[in-house]
C-alpha cells in the first residue's frame, strides 16, 4: 500500500525553502541555506519527519536528490549567482549515490553557474569518513566550498575536523547551549583554534535573539543564520548583491606520496630500530591517544593479521570505546578487526600493505610513526626503517592517506562528484 512518502516522491512534491545567511556585524546577506520541506500542513512538512520516513522506507537516495533538484532549479530560476552562495546539505546515507539520469541537466547547470557550499553533517564525518573525504576532494576540484554542519552534536567530530578541512564550520547554538561548561569550552576552543589555524569561517546557526547574536560574537562567528536574521521561504526578488563571497580555503600543500611512509620521509630522514623499540614507541603513542579520550583518532596499518594478535586487539577495542575513531588496516583484515574498530583488507600490491604505521590525531596533538622492515622474519630483533614526527600538517596528510583506504560503506563504487 502506498505511503504518504510514495505519493510525495511520485508527484515530485518535495520543495526547497531558503533561509538567509548574513555577515554577523553588517547583517548583509551573503548566502542562502536551502532547506527541504514537504507539503505544508502534512505529516511530512517537517524536514526531520520527511527524512526519517525516507530512511525507514529505503528511499533516502530519491528524497535527497528530489530535494537537491528543487533547490538547484529554484536557485537557477531566481538568478542566484556568485558572489551570492548557496549552502546545500548532503545526507550521509546518500553520499555514495550517483546523479540520477533525469537530473543530469540541472546538476550540470548548477555546477557551471552557482557558487555552492556542500554541507556535510557530523554524522557523515563519523560514520562514512573515507567516502566523505573522497567526495570533499572532488567538490573542491569543482571550485565549490565544503562546510561541516551541526557542530556541537558530538565531541567526537572535533578530532576529525582537520582531516575534512571545511571552509565553513557551522555551530548549532541550540546544541552547544545544552552542553556542560567544560564541554562548551572544548567545542568553542577547538573550533576557534581550527579557524585561527586555517582561516575557516565560523557560522553560528539557530540565532533567535539578540543574546544569541552576542553569543555568536563570543564564539568567533563571522556569519550567522536563524529566525532572528530572516525566516525560511521562497527566494526573494530582487536578490541581494553581497560585496564579498563566502571565503573558501586555499588547498593545503601536499608533500607527495600515497602512503604514510612516503609522506613522512619527505620531512625527515628515516632511522633504523629493532621491532622491540618500535613496539615501545607504538605503545607510547597509543597511551597518548588513550589520554586524549574521545578527542582522538587512531589509525594503524599492519603487515598482516598475525601482527594483530589478541593483546593488540584488546588494546584497540579498549581505545575504540573512548576515541572518536579507531582503525586497523592490513592484508587479509576484516572491516571490523576488533569490536568497535574500523578496518579494511589492503590489496597485496598496495604499498601501504608492507608498512607498520600508527597515527594519532587530536584537537591539539598529532603524531605519526611509519616504518618498513628492511629484513625478513618475525623476531624482536627484526630491523625497520622508521620516521616519527609531530609535524601536524604531515601527520594530517598521512592520516588522510590511511582514511582513504577504510572499507567503504557503499555497495558499489560511484563518481565522487556525482555523490556531491
Amino acid at each position: 500500500m502506498p505511503t504518504p512518502l510514495d505519493y510525495l516522491l511520485d508527484a515530485s512534491a518535495v520543495r526547497a525553502v531558503f533561509r538567509p545567511i548574513v555577515e554577523r556585524e553588517t547583517k548583509e546577506v551573503v548566502a542562502y541555506d536551502a532547506l527541504p520541506q514537504g507539503p505544508v500542513g502534512s505529516e511530512l512538512e517537517d524536514a526531520s519527519a520527511l527524512f526519517d520516513a525516507a530512511r525507514a522506507e529505503g528511499r533516502l537516495r530519491e528524497l535527497d536528490w528530489a530535494f537537491r533538484r528543487a533547490a538547484l532549479e529554484d536557485s537557477l530560476a531566481a538568478g542566484v549567482r556568485p558572489p551570492l552562495s548557496l549552502f546545500l546539505r548532503v545526507e550521509a546515507d546518500a553520499l555514495h549515490e550517483s546523479v540520477p539520469e533525469e537530473l543530469a541537466g540541472p546538476w550540470e547547470r548548477a555546477r557551471r553557474d552557482l557558487s555552492i557550499v556542500l554541507e556535510f553533517s557530523e554524522r557523515a564525518l563519523l560514520e562514512r569518513p573515507a567516502e566523505l573525504l573522497r567526495t570533499a576532494t572532488r567538490v573542491r576540484e569543482l571550485g565549490w566550498g565544503v562546510a561541516l554542519g551541526g557542530v556541537g552534536a558530538s565531541l567526537r567530530c572535533l578530532a576529525l575536523m582537520p582531516l575534512l578541512r571545511p571552509d565553513t564550520v557551522r555551530l548549532d547554538l541550540a546544541l552547544v547551549e545544552r552542553r556542560s561548561a567544560s564541554e562548551f569550552a572544548r567545542i568553542s576552543t577547538a573550533v576557534s583554534a581550527y579557524a585561527e589555524h586555517t582561516g575557516a569561517i565560523i557560522l553560528a546557526d539557530g540565532v533567535e535573539t539578540d543574546d544569541h547574536l552576542a553569543e555568536a560574537a563570543a564564539l568567533g562567528a563571522t556569519l550567522a543564520g536563524g529566525p532572528r536574521l530572516g525566516a525560511s521561504g521562497p527566494l526573494p526578488s530582487p536578490l541581494p548583491k553581497p560585496t564579498l563571497p563566502v571565503t573558501q580555503l586555499a588547498p593545503p600543500p601536499r608533500h607527495g606520496g600515497s602512503t604514510p611512509m612516503e609522506i613522512l620521509v619527505g620531512g625527515h630522514a628515516p632511522r633504523r630500530a629493532s621491532k622491540d623499540l618500535l613496539l615501545a614507541m607504538t605503545h607510547h603513542l597509543e597511551g597518548q591517544a588513550a589520554a586524549l579520550g574521545e578527542g582522538a583518532i587512531v589509525l594503524s596499518t599492519f603487515e598482516g593479521p598475525e601482527h594483530f594478535g589478541r593483546r593488540t586487539s584488546d588494546r584497540y577495542e579498549e581505545m575504540a570505546r573512548h576515541s572518536a575513531l579507531v582503525a586497523a588496516l592490513g592484508p587479509r583484515f576484516g572491516t571490523q578487526p576488533a569490536p568497535g574498530v574500523r578496518g579494511a583488507a589492503l590489496e597485496t600490491g598496495d604499498p601501504i600493505a608492507t608498512q607498520w604505521t600508527v597515527i594519532v590525531v587530536g584537537q591539539h596533538f598529532a603524531a605519526a610513526l611509519a616504518s618498513q622492515a628492511v629484513d625478513a622474519g618475525l623476531g624482536p630483533q627484526r630491523t625497520f626503517e622508521f620516521v616519527l614526527t609531530y609535524d601536524r600538517k604531515r601527520v594530517t596528510e598521512a592520516a588522510a592517506a590511511v582514511m582513504a583506504r577504510l572499507a567503504p560503506l557503499s555497495v558499489r563504487p560511484v563518481d565522487a562528484a556525482a555523490a556531491a
